[in-house]
């Protein structure tokens, strides 16, 4: 297994990071690995079978492609085109707001999914997460929300020729931090693949990590893909148990849980705090489906989860209930320390 520390949902990059440096490259086993910090959270990159300035100079132009990205969908960046949608209307302009393919490809997934989960997954909920916010900086929990609207993408409106998008409701405010990582996973995957790198691991923060081949037979005993820890969440400061791994051939891995930031993922269709399970995981065939899928698994319930991935292809869904219970559905990439329920 690929030796990576603990956390409370996948992996975690106990490394000391800093904005102003990267940390120094390792190699291990014919693997290389690489880091950098980027959209407010650890990114690491490993690479196997290629000589390391290769590697190097990939990754370096794979760290410039994130940052890139960031400075389109950050929706703090005044300069982003999320930043800018975001303000138009609130600015007094009801027009459209021109913006790249990048910033239209999340919106529109945003969208797609929202749409597949019946509005459980909602990216227009950024004031709805601001105003729970405490002193704390911690998002507090709300279990009854009357009042509640829902769909706040509702208001999110995209159209071609050129790539535009509006909001028309103030209240509304895109939040991609739901599946922005994964996306710039899988440009920066795509970008490996163009330079002719089949086998690599790489991932964004806590949340979502994606691999591309098999790892190294030094790392993985000969078998195929890259083995990932599964880590269940823990309270603050606690090291939490061993849940299993995951086996990533091609595919990509999220995990969402309350743990680090507070009660932020919100049912769309309510305004409630997720409440159904201690923590979700997702495989799917791309980082960006797997990051949102994660994050919509945490507010549905086991039939919608079920029914949901019964209707896509290569998504699979591991949840861990309040009772400490495992329950997963969908395809299968799954080896659990304790695999008590199906």
């Amino acid at each position: 297994m690929i030796n990576l520390p603990p956390t409370i949902a996948l992996a975690q990059f106990g490394d000391a990071f800093s904005m102003s440096a990267r940390p120094t490259p390792v190699s291990s086993d014919g693997t290389h690995r690489f880091q950098h910090f980027a959209m407010a959270c650890p990114w690491s990159l490993w690479i196997a079978e290629v000589e390391f300035d290769y590697a190097a100079q990939l990754a370096q132009d794979v760290w410039d492609e994130v940052d890139r990205l960031e400075g389109e969908l950050s929706r703090f960046i005044v300069s982003s085109d999320i930043y800018r949608l975001n303000a138009a209307l609130r600015q007094g302009d009801s027009g459209w707001v021109n913006i790249g393919v990048t910033a239209w490809e999340c919106l529109y997934l945003g969208l797609t999914v929202s749409e597949l989960t019946g509005g459980a997954f909602d990216i227009a909920l950024g004031d709805t997460i601001e105003a729970r916010r405490g002193e704390d900086d911690l998002i507090r929990e709300v279990t009854d929300s009357p009042q509640w609207e829902g769909a706040w993408n509702r208001y999110l409106q995209l159209a071609e020729e050129p790539l535009r998008a509006r909001l028309t409701d103030t209240r509304a405010q895109v939040d991609l931090g739901a599946l922005g990582k994964g996306y710039a996973l899988d440009i920066s995957a795509n970008l490996l693949r163009d330079w002719g790198i089949q086998h690599a691991l790489f991932s964004a923060g806590q949340s979502t990590i994606l691999g591309l081949g098999d790892a190294p037979d030094t790392a993985n005993q000969g078998a195929k893909g890259w083995p990932v820890a599964l880590r269940p969440p823990s309270t603050a400061g606690s090291d939490g148990e061993s849940g299993g791994r995951g086996i990533l051939q091609n595919m990509a891995l999220s995990g969402s849980a309350q743990v680090l930031h507070g009660s932020h993922i919100i049912d769309g269709r309510t305004g409630k705090t997720a409440s159904n399970w201690r923590g979700a995981w997702a495989v799917a065939p791309t980082a960006a489906l797997s990051d949102a899928c994660s994050t919509a698994f945490m507010v549905m319930d086991f039939a919608e989860i079920q029914a949901f991935c019964s209707q896509q292809i290569k998504v699979g869904a591991l949840l861990l209930d309040n009772d400490g219970q495992w329950q997963r559905c969908g395809i299968d990439v799954w080896e659990l320390d304790s695999p008590n329920k199906n």
